[in-house]
């Protein structure tokens, strides 16, 4: 086993997004199409997008339709005529979207001898990377070196802002949202260093390719959360001009359309409509020629359907509940504005609630 894992010819386990076939009785990776989509999308949305790995789980889960890496590997199984073991996962999880983020393998680097056994059945223990066998460009990769590279520091990043004193860890209420106005790419959530330290955004393209492609755009996330409270009450001043309009034309409803003016239109129409059908069959019996028969009878036709028409516009008009309908959206603006009210009177302590 070592001399195979010395020479690169041991490749442990499956690794999503790759295939493992064996050449000459050696394994070798081919990318999977059809999950490559998704191995990149996860980069992306961590590196450019500056979402955490619970955030990118829930996308996955939400507005995309790739499978969990358990799930594709039972698919392959059953394709083979074989039983997966394992437990099925039907939905992403954080630990999944980290386990994909930290795996150097999409780079087209294999590594192998990262743990060794102490004896036999006892436990695993991880090996320093100068005991470790790195085989650069060992198959095609997926994603940059860059990218990786830069993924790996903003997990280093995170991980020492979680664990440098209590309580250290950083929630960014608009992580996912804002967008960089040059580039259009997401902006990822910093610590801004001036004279206090300060959360705040950046655009993800200029922190990871420089001015080559984008600049600097920090913005603090309390003037961020100042705009957005400004906006919120400019549209809370809508909703209540749209609340006093509703109100107004439901009023205007009762007086224009009462039910019961409605209703006794409804009952004349039904007394002319029958009038109509005495009518028609008086002239009916009094002649026997068969053309003007027809005649009556088509003139008739039009005139019944017309009548018709006239009912049961005025029954779906009496079926139907405006004033109901419009009080089930006056409610629903209110709901709107309470919560408005929350988020403008709200600190960064409680604005998580809401966001």
């Amino acid at each position: 086993m070592y001399s195979k894992q010395k020479d690169g010819r041991l490749i442990m386990g499956n690794y999503y997004g790759y295939e493992k076939i064996f050449k000459d009785n050696i394994p070798m990776l081919y990318i999977i199409e059809e999950l490559k989509p998704v191995i990149k999308l996860i980069f992306k949305l961590y590196v450019e997008d500056g979402m955490g790995f619970q955030r990118i789980s829930q996308e996955l889960n939400t507005k995309f339709n790739y499978p969990t890496p358990s799930k594709y590997y039972r698919e392959k199984h059953l394709e083979r005529g074989r039983i997966y073991k394992h437990k099925i996962q039907e939905k992403w999880t954080k630990d999944m979207v980290s386990n994909i983020l930290k795996n150097e393998i999409y780079t087209g680097t294999l590594i192998t001898h990262k743990k060794r056994t102490v004896n036999i059945r006892g436990k695993a223990v991880k090996l320093p990377k100068e005991e470790q066998f790195i085989f650069e460009n060992h198959h095609e990769a997926i994603i940059s070196k860059e990218i990786f590279n830069l993924a790996q520091e903003i997990r280093t990043k995170k991980s020492k802002q979680n664990t440098s004193g209590a309580n250290t860890k950083r929630e960014y209420y608009f992580s996912g949202m804002c967008v960089c106005d040059n580039c259009g790419s997401g902006m990822s959530g910093i610590m801004i260093k001036r004279k206090m330290n300060e959360k705040g955004y950046d655009c993800s393209r200029y922190r990871q390719f420089g001015t080559k492609t984008c600049h600097c755009h920090e913005v603090k996330e309390k003037d961020i959360l100042v705009h957005l409270k400004e906006f919120l009450k400019f549209t809370k001043k809508q909703y209540l001009e749209e609340i006093q309009n509703i109100k107004v034309e439901i009023k205007e409803d009762k007086t224009e359309n009462n039910k019961y003016k409605l209703q006794n239109k409804l009952n004349i129409l039904n007394e002319e409509y029958k009038m109509l059908v005495n009518q028609k069959v008086k002239e009916l019996a009094a002649t026997n020629n068969q053309m003007s028969r027809e005649i009556i009878e088509n003139t008739y036709k039009e005139l019944e359907k017309e009548k018709m028409q006239s009912i049961s516009f005025l029954q779906a008009l009496l079926e139907k509940d405006e004033n109901k309908n419009l009080k089930e959206k006056v409610n629903k603006l209110k709901i709107s504005i309470e919560y408005f009210d929350d988020v403008i009177n709200s600190n960064f302590t409680i604005l998580s609630l809401f966001i």
